[in-house]
């Protein structure tokens, strides 16, 4: 192989090192600034002022974007109906929330209106949710993870 064939190889293995990484910072770009919320779902106990803690189901949502998101709607879905309990967010008691770049909410279900609810629609037993959040644009993100709960075990 001739010193020419050499840097033309080492010139074109370069080109192509150099489009690859383009290509990545296009996407990191076009991810960071394309809106997305993380969803969180867990479990504990909710105190609110001059009450006693209660049992509830907690909905955390992320702006990991560089984008405005609003909130609309914060919900578990439970069983395999789906049935669908809207969540109230922790810090003024309003359905949805407003976050910038960065910023997370929380949303609580009381578990006793979590179990009355099931129960009215016939459900018992085991039942497993799944935490859902939709924004102003009509977007749904979702949890990864889901807890199972049985509504018999689910008193204060």
């Amino acid at each position: 192989m001739s010193t020419n064939d050499l840097v033309s190889l080492a010139t074109a293995i370069v080109a192509i090192a150099a489009f690859l990484l383009s290509l990545y910072n296009f996407y990191v770009d076009r991810r960071d600034k394309t809106a997305r919320l993380v969803v969180w779902l867990s479990q504990g106990k909710h105190t609110e002022q001059g009450k006693s803690p209660a049992s509830a189901i907690f909905i955390e949502a992320a702006n990991p974007s560089q984008a405005n998101i609003v909130i609309t709607d914060a919900y578990g879905l439970f069983g395999k109906q789906g049935i669908r309990i809207s969540a109230r967010n922790i810090e003024d008691g309003k359905q949805g929330a407003k976050l910038a770049p960065g910023e997370n909410a929380m949303f609580s279900l009381p578990l006793t209106s979590v179990v009355a609810s099931l129960r009215e629609q016939g459900v018992s037993g085991r039942v497993n949710v799944r935490a859902s959040v939709r924004d102003a644009l009509g977007n749904l993100y979702s949890s990864k993870t889901t807890l199972q709960m049985s509504t018999t075990d689910l008193t204060e």
